[in-house]
Order: structure tokens, then C-alpha cells, then sequence
């Protein structure tokens, strides 16, 4: 309840007013607005974090793709090292033979080699990742490329009496020469490797929805 006080020439005026409706209707909107702050911060809060969530996604997936990578790179420069020092080991400690010395010697130049190879295979794929070597790209045709691996591997294959064969259609794509070389070298020469006496090794070129399938 309110009221005002006025003065008139005959006395005093009080005027009586309910405002118990107005002090309602006033704290409900109070709590409402309060209620549709909370709500709008913790709807800008779950929707930031969603937007978080998507943008670091890609950021994530780089990161495991690294660490897969350097997994897989340091599996593959310990193989040469490891043969490298157990040549070195073998010819420090006078175990080996005056006559097995030139085999030692020669494969711990090959596995050095090989280890540079690999060293330079990783600078020049990150040269890839930056975009750094794009200006070398060049066509080439993957079947043609990939007898040239048949044909090098053949000897390795038939000592190992697996069957090495290729399949396919000639196709022309952008790229590194060495680098697609190597790659499908590696992969037939471990598919070789890890095969079974009898066993097939089968290389195969082909389109599928615009894309080249190898």
C-alpha cells in the first residue's frame, strides 16, 4: 500500500494506492529477465565450446597424424641403424673374419644409404606439407612407373617364389617421380617380404570415380 500527501487550502489530502499488483508483476520480470540471462550465458557457453570443439577437431587430427608419423619414421630409420651398429659392433670387437670384412663394409654402406634415403624422403615430404614442391610436379604415367618396380623387384619375387604380376590401364597423373617410385617400391617389396612361400603379390591401376586407384 502506498500514498501521497497533499496539502489543500482546507486541510490535508491522502490518496491510497494498492501496489502490491504493480510490486508482482515487477519482481516476475525481474526473475525472468534474470532467468533469460543465466540461460543466454549458458547458451553462449555450450555453443562456444561446440565451436571450440569443431575448430580444434582438424587441429587434433593433424596432431595424431604426426605422431603416426613419427612412429612410423622412427620404425624405419632404427632398422638401418640397428644393422649399421651391429656391422660396426661385430668388426670393433674382432669377431669378424678378415675375409667377411668387405660384406660387412658393403652393408653398412648400403643400410647408410638407405638411411639417407629415408632422411630425405622425410625433408621432402615436409617440403610436400608447406607446398614447397609443387613446382616439380610432373605428368606421370603410374603403370608404366609401376613396371618399372615389377621389373626390379622380379628377381627378389622369384627367389622367394612369390608371383609379382601387374594389372590395370595406363594412366596419367601429377606428381614426384622419385617419391611415387619409392612408395610403390616399399609397398611391393614388403607385400614380397611378408609373404608366403607360393603367394601373389598383385599391383594394380585403375580409375574409380575420377579418382586414380592404385
Amino acid at each position: 500500500m502506498a500514498y501521497k500527501k497533499d496539502v489543500k487550502d482546507n486541510g490535508y489530502i491522502y490518496a491510497f494506492v494498492d501496489i502490491s499488483i504493480a510490486k508482482s508483476n515487477f519482481i516476475s520480470m525481474l526473475v525472468t529477465a534474470i532467468l533469460v540471462a543465466i540461460l543466454s550465458i549458458l547458451a553462449f557457453l555450450i555453443l562456444t565450446i561446440l565451436l571450440a570443439n569443431w575448430a580444434l577437431r582438424p587441429v587434433a587430427q593433424s596432431w595424431q597424424q604426426q605422431k603416426r608419423f613419427l612412429a612410423d619414421a622412427s620404425h624405419e630409420l632404427k632398422t638401418p641403424l640397428t644393422s649399421i651398429l651391429g656391422c660396426a659392433e661385430i668388426i670393433q670387437n674382432g669377431v669378424a673374419k678378415p675375409e667377411d670384412l668387405p660384406q660387412f663394409t658393403k652393408q653398412i654402406y648400403n643400410e647408410a644409404k638407405r638411411l639417407l634415403s629415408l632422411i630425405e624422403d622425410i625433408i621432402r615430404l615436409s617440403k610436400l606439407d608447406e607446398g614447397e614442391l609443387k613446382d616439380e610436379f610432373s605428368p606421370i604415367d603410374l603403370y608404366t612407373l609401376s613396371e618399372k618396380v615389377i621389373d626390379e623387384l622380379s628377381s627378389k619375387a622369384d627367389s622367394e617364389k612369390i608371383s609379382l604380376s601387374l594389372q590395370g590401364e595406363h594412366i596419367i597423373i601429377n606428381g614426384l617421380e622419385n617419391t611415387l617410385y619409392e612408395m610403390i617400391y616399399n609397398l611391393c617389396d614388403n607385400a614380397i617380404s611378408y609373404n608366403h612361400i607360393g603367394g601373389n603379390v598383385t599391383v594394380k591401376i585403375q580409375k574409380d570415380n575420377g579418382h586414380t586407384i592404385l
